[in-house]
């Protein structure tokens, strides 16, 4: 049995404020601007592979029948490698 995880924890460091996200297994982040929702992590899973390899297209996926194994999740293994971003940054509020 595992779970998916995706964090996500604001940073500042000198005038600079960032957002770190955190992604294991299939739960995702987004962002919302100018009516616009862009993903931001990336699926740890069997279809996402393969849509990877070009071998499943992005319409494809939702009929597939192995859409919901998990390459990584927690609690499949002793230690897991999350994936680890910072894809926005602004000027500190100030």
């Amino acid at each position: 049995m595992g779970t998916t995880l995706t964090a996500a924890a604001a940073l500042q460091a000198d005038s600079q404020s960032r957002l770190a996200i955190v992604n294991i297994g299939d739960s995702r982040a987004y962002t919302y601007a100018d009516g616009q929702m862009q993903q931001l992590t990336r699926d740890h899973s069997v279809v996402q592979g393969l849509i990877e390899a070009g071998r499943v297209s992005q319409d494809q996926w939702r009929q597939h029948p192995q859409r919901h194994l998990l390459t990584r999740a927690i609690g499949l293994a002793a230690t897991i490698e999350p994936d680890i971003s910072l894809p926005l940054s602004s000027p500190a509020p100030g």
